[in-house]
């Protein structure tokens, strides 16, 4: 579930993301009534199985919820929740109607998993997470950056237009960008899972620079809202 709203006297207006049929937005009868059967069941970000009930006019209704994780560290703390809607607001912008995305879904299921089980991992550098996470992000919406060619020159910037580096500082739409930024935003534009395919079984969470990791975690959100239509968060 990624968000909801209050609809008549005692609906609520709920938002899915489904990795077969993409944004779903379905009636939850009663469900501000504290005996309804949903009461308590529809919560941000819950990992549900749904049975609905189609209508000819207006949306669909939930008639039964089975819970399948509700992922209850992460509601322990402000950080925690912060997180979780760092990763839920790009992704209500990018789902669809009617558009399946099952790698997209995987990515924001994988992510509440690492947030709700293994604190001890971005703990030591939310930054990094966040940072790994919109760079996957590129990469399954086609935006990946090409970083492999270093112009001779220096200073480098990133052409975002064409997706490459370049030394040409007159083109629009150019990111400064750093060696440290490059060599870390590649390892994460290739990376699997979080944290130790993103880094390497040597390299430590803790070890890589915040201020670098935000760094990149600005300069993917960035991409993203050039190609996107500025809707990401700054």
């Amino acid at each position: 579930m990624i968000t909801r709203r209050d609809c008549g006297e005692a609906d609520r207006l709920v938002i899915f993301f489904s990795p077969n049929k993409g944004q779903l937005k379905l009636i939850a009868p009663n469900s501000r009534r504290p005996q309804a059967v949903l009461a308590g069941q529809i919560e941000p970000f819950y990992h549900l199985a749904l049975v609905c009930r189609q209508r000819s006019s207006g949306w669909d209704k939930i008639e039964s919820i089975n819970i399948i994780n509700t992922f209850p560290n992460l509601r322990q703390s402000l950080q925690t929740i912060r997180l979780a809607a760092a990763l839920g607001r790009p992704i209500k912008k990018i789902i669809q109607p009617g558009q399946a995305n099952h790698e997209l879904f995987g990515l924001l299921l994988k992510s509440l998993i690492v947030i709700d089980r293994q604190p001890a991992d971005w703990r030591a550098n939310p930054q990094l997470f966040l940072a790994w996470f919109y760079c996957r992000l590129l990469v399954i919406l086609g935006y990946q950056p090409q970083l492999e060619n270093r112009p001779a020159i220096s200073p480098t910037f990133f052409d975002i237009a064409n997706g490459r580096l370049t030394g040409d500082n007159s083109l629009a739409n150019l990111l400064s960008i750093t060696d440290n930024e490059i060599k870390l935003m590649t390892a994460l534009l290739v990376a699997g899972d979080w944290p130790k395919v993103a880094l390497g079984a040597k390299v430590a969470v803790g070890d890589i620079d915040q201020a670098i990791a935000k760094s990149v975690r600005d300069k993917a959100i960035t991409i993203l809202k050039f190609h996107l239509d500025d809707y990401l968060p700054s």
